[in-house]
């Protein structure tokens, strides 16, 4: 992921999905493949034809969440689970667009760009779809474990055989490790090759179940 983006809802975070990603036990060995398929997480992006992210051609699957606020971070948009408005003032061009469509009067501009406040905000993202500039994102996503394997199974015959498969990083991995756990087994039962990235932060019942 490139480009660093800006936090536009502060501490107000859109709607959390009602997730049962890491209730109960770590430990999926003992779930059904649907029941795997049914687990909930928070992701952000999937990249496909990603070649620097293990053996082979590979689909990244980038989960949110992250303990860490690591100033080199390439993706602060996966610190929070919940999904965030974010806005790249380089690519805004002052059009006032999402200044129309916000229903809030939250947006406005400054300085020939748009600034949007925080406390009136209520994260609707309204504002996202009118912006043509693209300067405007919602990032975070809920879905479930067999929504996102689906997604990567879709490329299977380009990532098979190359030795390609499916890299789950973030965010941390570990911060979701059922979730991730369920997407790394219904892949590799597809027989692709699987790899996360991790800093390791988290806790050693999280690391054994991933």
């Amino acid at each position: 992921m490139n480009g660093r983006k800006n936090d536009e809802t502060g501490s107000k975070a859109l709607a959390k999905p009602g997730s049962a990603a890491d209730a109960g036990s770590l430990d999926i060995s003992s779930l059904s493949d649907d029941e795997c398929r049914a687990i909930e997480g928070m992701y952000f992006n999937i990249q496909p034809y990603s070649i620097h992210d293990g053996p082979g051609i590979r689909t990244t699957v980038f989960v949110s969440g992250c303990p860490l606020r690591c100033r080199w971070c390439q993706n602060p948009e996966s610190y929070t689970s919940e999904p965030k408005l974010f806005f790249m003032e380089e690519r805004c061009i002052g059009c006032g667009a999402c200044i129309e469509a916000c229903p809030n009067g939250a947006v406005l501009l400054r300085g020939g760009k748009a600034v949007t406040n925080r406390e009136t905000c209520d994260g609707c993202g309204l504002c996202v779809g009118a912006c043509p500039a693209g300067a405007r994102s919602i990032e975070g996503l809920a879905g479930t474990a067999g929504e996102v394997a689906s997604k990567v199974l879709e490329d299977k015959m380009f990532l098979a055989p190359s030795g390609g498969g499916v890299t789950v990083s973030g965010g941390e991995v570990l911060s979701q490790p059922r979730f991730v756990a369920s997407i790394l087994r219904l892949c590799k039962s597809e027989g692709l090759t699987t790899c996360i990235e991790t800093s390791g932060m988290g806790s050693r019942e999280s690391l054994h179940a991933v």
